[in-house]
């Protein structure tokens, strides 16, 4: 009884919180977090992190990367490469690398911890990405598409890096980690290319299927249990579960499941994880958030500027001749949205033991700083974007 009065509490806190916040113009995962903080023992203690709720997370964990797969198709990845790549590297890639030389060289902090707080600071939330994108009509056009491909890749690698590490950080298993990851990245694309080929079938059958009784549920179920095999599979091998589940809902596409059936999935599964698994799962990581002292204060604000400064010059020097319509400026507003994933690197790597609470309390109070502040610092203007691709870019 006492779990579900945890959950109870939470759960109302955490999504009161979020929709004042996300009222006022800051993504509503930050006030899920900070109702944790304040429900926890960093405050006021009314409810203390144990085993239950960690099972909990772990579920939760589950159906929103599953969720974050739906919203990334391999479509996405392989679209605008090259362009993408120079995206990411510049918000993503360099800055991540300069955090951790200033973690590991300034601050003295060991190898993987500091790996682990730079990427988790560092990088971008493709939930919160999306959101802003759809709010500025850039969905479905050229530098849209150019984002949210960068913003994809960028994730990729996060999750990657964290399935690479390991408490040891051996050489040899650090190699034969990358490549089981690499044949098995290859091996989805693949798949995903022969789904494509073959949408039509496929796509008749999921329709036919979903007007049969009981239809929709062994979608879903079927769609959950594709999910947790894959994610079972690398957990077996070593990987982090994470990286299963974001790559099996990167596999069910739009064009392959049939439009219909595919924004069924999307509606529910949105349904499912905002009005439960999200906030319940961002209040639970604040639960284990402490107030950082002040060394771990300093590594905070130095690895907080440093994200802002360097992901901000990069970004809008790499804007210009990447995007064609977009203000290099707006680019970086976007691509500066943190949350999600950060919060769940940070979460997995607490787990396993990669990182302490300090160091994880100083991952999730910067999450909250960029996703807070790092928006707005840089209003994206709505423009009239035209998808014509003989348009001249328009003068800054």
């Amino acid at each position: 009884m006492e779990i579900i009065i945890s959950i109870l509490i939470l759960l109302a806190s955490s999504m009161i919180t979020g929709f004042v916040f996300e009222r006022f113009g800051v993504p509503s995962v930050v006030g899920q977090i900070l109702s944790g903080v304040i429900l926890g023992p960093a405050l006021f203690g009314v409810i203390l992190p144990g085993s239950s709720l960690s099972a909990i997370s772990d579920v939760a964990l589950f159906f929103i990367v599953l969720l974050l797969g739906l919203e990334a198709t391999t479509k996405t990845l392989t679209s605008h490469p090259s362009q993408s790549l120079v995206l990411s590297a510049s918000s993503f890639i360099i800055p991540v690398i300069i955090m951790f030389i200033i973690a590991y060289l300034f601050f003295g902090l060991l190898l993987v911890p500091a790996i682990i707080v730079s990427v988790s600071i560092g990088v971008p939330s493709i939930s919160i990405v999306s959101v802003l994108l759809m709010h500025y009509s850039l969905i479905d056009t050229e530098d849209g598409d150019r984002i949210l491909s960068s913003v994809v890749m960028s994730d990729i690698i996060a999750f990657v890096t964290l399935a690479a590490i390991s408490d040891s950080f051996n050489p040899y298993l650090i190699v034969f980690l990358a490549a089981l990851i690499t044949i098995f990245i290859i091996g989805i694309l693949l798949v995903a290319r022969l789904l494509r080929r073959h949408y039509r079938g496929i796509s008749s059958f999921f329709t036919r299927l979903s007007t049969s009784e009981n239809g929709e549920t062994i979608i879903f179920t079927t769609i959950i249990i594709l999910g947790l095999v894959i994610a079972s599979f690398l957990q077996l091998i070593g990987i982090t579960f994470v990286l299963g589940a974001f790559f099996a809902g990167m596999l069910i596409e739009e064009l392959v499941v049939g439009k219909k059936v595919f924004g069924t999935l999307i509606r529910t599964f949105m349904r499912i994880n905002t009005s439960f698994f999200i906030p319940l799962f961002f209040s639970i990581a604040g639960l284990a958030t402490q107030l950082p002292d002040l060394s771990y204060i300093f590594v905070l604000v130095a690895l907080v500027l440093a994200s802002i400064i360097f992901s901000s010059l990069f970004t809008s020097h790499t804007g210009k001749r990447v995007l064609k319509t977009l203000k290099p400026e707006s680019a970086m507003s976007i691509l500066g949205s943190r949350g999600a994933v950060g919060v769940i690197i940070a979460t997995v790597a607490l787990s396993e033991g990669f990182i302490n609470i300090p160091l994880y309390s100083t991952i999730i109070f910067g999450t909250i700083i960029l996703s807070g502040v790092f928006p707005s610092l840089v209003k994206p203007k709505p423009i009239r974007i035209s998808k014509s691709k003989g348009e001249k870019r328009p003068k800054k």
